[in-house]
């Protein structure tokens, strides 16, 4: 963080390839498979950069969690994700995908449950949008 302070994006990137190429190295023999969380766009970005600097065949598979979430959502979303999970380790390439809520929720306990929430594969576009948008901004249609 001490080196842009103001942009998550830079530190975000600097600490991906810390922890990757310097901490915990990946041999050239090997191939990293990580699947990353994040409510903004920096740790999604972060994610794909590493794997791309990494090279084939490392992948990346992230998922992007509703911006700003309360504690119920951030639980739905989590046991959502935790239900996906094997799926998207055994994916063979690399991808985005968006934590979505179900349009028909009628309490704050479904948005606790994992049935509250779908993943749903994101625009191929998506790192490319302006840092600034939400994911809000990007599936109008389910918030």
């Amino acid at each position: 963080k001490n080196m842009s302070p103001g942009d998550p994006f830079v530190w975000k990137h600097a600490a991906f390839k810390h922890l990757l190429t310097k901490e915990r190295r990946i041999a050239a023999d090997e191939y990293l498979n990580l699947v990353a969380f994040g409510d903004q766009m920096p740790e999604i970005d972060a994610a794909h950069r590493i794997v791309e600097l990494l090279g084939l065949p490392s992948r990346a598979k992230t998922i992007k969690l509703r911006d700003q979430p309360t504690v119920g959502e951030i639980i739905g979303q989590l046991r959502r994700a935790e239900a996906e999970l094997p799926g998207l380790v055994a994916e063979g390439a690399s991808g985005e995908f968006a934590m979505v809520p179900q349009s028909s929720w009628s309490s704050g306990a479904s948005r606790a449950a994992a049935a509250g929430w779908s993943l749903t594969r994101a625009p191929s576009s998506m790192r490319a949008i302006k840092r600034s948008m939400s994911v809000t901004s990007m599936f109008p249609l389910f918030f």
